[in-house]
């Protein structure tokens, strides 16, 4: 479990990182991170892999992952913008 964890947190620090020699290997293969919906509910499933871990600090960091999953919903709420389709678009 500790190693699926470390591999999907590894793929969501590359894909914030946004560099460009990597984009389109991205958007091919994890494509669903471009989206709102695919994105939170990869957020979530991060939350529980990290509370499955069933440590202290497993069920720290599933807690965090969920707040930035709820931060991520009221920013879309708040910008509707940011929710529609690709967010890389412009």
């Amino acid at each position: 479990m500790a190693i699926y964890t470390v591999f999907f947190s590894f793929m969501l620090f590359i894909f914030e990182l946004r560099l460009s020699s990597l984009e389109s290997g991205i958007r091919d293969n994890f494509g669903f991170l471009f989206s709102f919906w695919g994105r939170t509910f990869f957020l979530c499933f991060m939350a529980t892999l990290c509370c499955a871990l069933d440590t202290i600090i497993g069920y720290i960091a599933g807690t965090l992952m969920f707040a930035n999953t709820l931060f991520n919903g009221y920013v879309i709420y708040k910008h509707p913008s940011f929710g529609k389709g690709d967010t890389t678009e412009h």
